[in-house]
């Protein structure tokens, strides 16, 4: 796939079933993690793959943190079946490391651009995938269950998989309601 199809064509796929990558397609996608912009060359990252039995544990943090915040029962039931939406998980978390030219925002920015190109790299291999946050990205449950401190970030869980549905064209925006022209 052409760099500049995969970025006009992008799309996220929130039905995903294995396979999931592995083996070449997912050193191809965590390398791709590690190309994204960082100032500094601080690595401000930190990336948990989840499958199978991980799946489950990401499902029983959940549960855990979803008891803990009082949620519903649905809600309480439906959490350790999150992460089974794709056959693999993987958490994407920015920790922060003091630097004088590096602010806190520029490193989770980080840590986000390496999320997008993973999910680039899995699209331009043929697989699907879907970057989620939601209330366990920012929950303290969850951030203690991953050993993080208090300014570090999770920036999101992106399930990968091969896609259920075929993908569907995105809407073409006019980018000039997005955009200045100061030229």
């Amino acid at each position: 796939m052409q760099a500049l199809d995969l970025l006009l064509t992008r799309g996220s796929q929130p039905r995903l079933q294995a396979p999931a990558p592995e083996g070449q397609a997912l050193e191809n996608i965590k390398q791709a993690a590690l190309r994204a912009p960082d100032h500094a060359c601080l690595s401000p990252w930190k990336f948990v793959v989840c499958q199978n039995e991980g799946l489950t544990r990401l499902g029983e943090i959940f549960r855990q943190s979803a008891v803990a915040a009082h949620k519903s029962a649905k809600e309480i039931e439906r959490a350790p079946q999150l992460p089974f939406r794709a056959p693999m998980v993987i958490v994407a978390i920015s920790q922060f490391i003091e630097h004088d030219k590096v602010p806190w925002v520029e490193q989770v920015a980080s840590a986000s651009c390496a999320v997008s190109a993973m999910q680039m790299a899995a699209v331009a291999q043929g697989f699907g995938g879907v970057w989620r946050t939601g209330s366990f990205a920012r929950d303290p449950m969850v951030k203690q269950a991953f050993d993080l401190f208090e300014q570090d970030e999770i920036v999101g869980f992106l399930y990968l998989g091969s896609s259920v549905l075929k993908r569907l064209p995105k809407p073409q925006k006019d980018s000039a309601a997005f955009f200045e022209d100061w030229g």
